[in-house]
């Protein structure tokens, strides 16, 4: 199940970066050294997303289009999350994730129920709180 599921089997990727004040360039592992935290993470959710992307592609028109990610976009800041999530909309893809902080209310997301799971501390109770985002 693990080499299935393993996205970089799928395709080749030739990967170029574009950086304010300097020209493109092959994304290489001596330039993914010099990017911040949250320039990498974008850098690795980029190609997981054209890969899935590109699998769905032979999938039939209407079959859902899911991916799935826990703790999403941890440690990129709110300007570039807006642009992962226009990133999943140009994918048209379906999807879960969970995070602590992320709301996902960005000009971005057309439109997202949000489901807030509720409780305190040393409480064997929980109680979820919805939310529906129209943009």
């Amino acid at each position: 199940m693990k080499k299935a599921l393993d996205y970089r089997k799928w395709f080749r990727f030739d990967m170029f970066i574009t950086r304010k004040g300097i020209p493109e360039e092959r994304f290489t592992n001596k330039v993914f050294g010099e990017l911040s935290g949250g320039e990498k993470a974008m850098s690795i959710y980029s190609p997981l997303f054209a890969a899935i992307a590109a699998k769905y592609s032979y999938a039939a028109p209407d079959a859902p289009r899911v991916i799935s990610l826990n703790e999403a976009f941890a440690g990129i800041d709110s300007e570039n999350i807006a642009q992962m999530f226009q990133l999943v909309h140009d994918f048209e893809f379906d999807y879960i994730m969970n995070s602590q902080v992320l709301w996902g209310c960005y000009e971005t997301v057309d439109e997202l129920s949000i489901a807030q799971i509720l409780r305190s501390v040393d409480s064997p109770v929980l109680a979820v709180a919805r939310y529906y985002w129209d943009g």
